[in-house]
């Protein structure tokens, strides 16, 4: 599946809910397509979709709007189970140099 078609498939699957987040990728959606999977599974008849998302080459920053809704490039890492905001710019820098 591409980006091209995630949104239609959330549809078919029953989902009418929009995202209430104000982030979008910096990069194009092709840009960030092929480190995606998504896939749709039945469990005890309940629709699940599963994301994978590969490591990238390099960082794909997001652009969230601040209080004031300004535009703001952000980074966000996995770390485990759950995801981290990185706002510093030492914090990013550390973070981009240790892992590329």
């Amino acid at each position: 599946m591409d980006a091209s078609t995630i949104s239609t498939s959330f549809r078919t699957r029953g989902s009418s809910k929009k995202s209430d987040s104000a982030a979008t990728p910096t990069e194009s959606p092709t840009a960030i397509a092929p480190y995606l999977s998504i896939t749709f599974h039945t469990v005890d008849d309940q629709d699940i979709c599963k994301i994978a998302i590969d490591l990238a080459p390099e960082p794909i920053y997001v652009e969230i709007r601040d209080k004031s809704g300004q535009p703001q490039e952000t980074l966000f890492i996995r770390t485990g189970n759950s995801t981290n905001k990185l706002e510093k710019t030492s914090e990013i820098t550390k973070y981009i140099k240790q892992r590329w």
